[in-house]
């Protein structure tokens, strides 16, 4: 949803956030070290990227630039966050339908300028968000896309043909096919150790290393830039459905109801995490915690430097097949069609929704 474009009464009109503080727009005649640390509070995100709002101009060229010498200009950012969130509330969108794949969708990532999708029917397609007209059809694997993501001009796929493809999102070539799971991919992460899986970087063609899991009970960690294997995590005795990573540390669920967490640096396994009795759809790993959700109904919550079970989530009565982890509120949603939001230090669902009719497929928040 664009932002509103007429802020005729954004300067006076005042924006209530957390605590009852107030946050006026007059702000902005006050210094960008001030701006930066009430905007962050307000904003409460973990990374903000539009490279034509939020990077002040040049001081030469006047123009915009993802260079390290440009600074977040905080107030269009807090401008343009604003808007999206009057639209949000008011209920204003523009929608746009992207068509053109001959199966169903199984996987989306983007950023400021670009659309990736992938489909059963074994394509990617790369979307201009700016026009809504397909830019390239990427065409190589044999059999349907389960997995992608996008980091600068780079994505890497996972296919059930067993084969991870790196692209070239601005070209649409195909820079490295991967080959060496013995079954479909399931599951795939960028990762690195100069900070998290998350980061963007126009300035390479390559980001540095993923890590993909795979229906043949192994992850792999791969080299981008060479297209080489580097190692091969052994330890499921079935196959891997979902991973996540945060630092040197990644965790990956099974088939099986088996949760591991790994040092992917070393290859060796930190954490057995036994408890669900049947499959995992999605696993989360912070600093401090491991959570777990599985067709068992339940999700259950890991100390990260123990290994012990803090909390067992019992609520969804089907399987739970999604969650989004924000520090300590979790939200949830199942294909019982119901949505809870929990408390992971206290173990407890502090509200719960029931509005939707069929399967919850994804939930995420929206700030706060």
């Amino acid at each position: 949803r664009e932002p509103h474009n007429d802020d005729e009464d954004l300067d006076s009109e005042p924006l209530v956030r957390g605590g009852g503080d107030l946050l006026t727009s007059h702000k902005r005649s006050i210094g960008d070290e001030q701006w930066e640390g009430d905007i962050k509070e307000y904003l409460s995100v973990d990374e903000y990227v539009d490279s034509t709002l939020c990077y002040k101009p040049d001081d030469e060229t006047g123009e915009n630039s993802r260079g390290k010498k440009s600074k977040l200009d905080w107030y269009a950012m807090f401008i343009r966050t604003y808007g999206i969130e009057r639209n949000w509330m008011n209920g204003r969108y523009k929608l746009t339908v992207l068509e053109g794949h001959s199966d169903w969708v199984t996987c989306l990532a983007f950023d400021n300028k670009f659309l990736a999708s992938g489909s059963w029917d074994s394509t990617i397609k790369i979307w201009d968000l700016s026009t809504g007209k397909c830019k390239y059809v990427l065409s190589g694997h044999t059999a349907g896309v389960t997995c992608l993501k996008l980091r600068g001009k780079i994505i890497v796929s996972g296919s059930t043909d067993g084969n991870v493809r790196v692209w070239n999102v601005l070209t649409g070539k195909c820079l490295h096919t991967l080959a060496g799971h013995t079954d479909g991919l399931s599951c795939l992460e960028f990762v690195g150790l100069g900070g998290t899986n998350n980061s963007q970087s126009d300035d390479q063609d390559c980001a540095d290393l993923v890590l993909t899991g795979s229906l043949d009970s192994t992850l792999k960690l791969w080299d981008l830039s060479t297209g080489q294997c580097l190692k091969t995590l052994i330890g499921h005795p079935r196959g891997v459905t979902f991973l996540a990573v945060c630092g040197r540390k990644a965790v990956s669920g099974s088939l099986g109801g088996l949760v591991f967490v790994w040092d992917w640096v070393v290859g060796s396994i930190i954490h057995r995490l036994e408890g669900h009795s049947e499959r995992i759809t999605t696993v989360a790993i912070d600093t401090e915690k491991v959570v777990s959700a599985s067709w068992d109904h339940c999700i259950r919550v890991w100390d990260l430097a123990s290994g012990r079970c803090l909390h067992v989530l019992t609520g969804h009565v089907f399987r739970v097949r999604c969650f989004y982890l924000k520090g300590n509120t979790l939200v949830s949603g199942g294909w019982d069609s119901n949505i809870h939001i929990w408390d992971l230090q206290k173990g407890v669902c502090v509200k719960s929704y029931s509005d939707h009719t069929s399967n919850i497929w994804a939930v995420q928040f929206y700030r706060n």
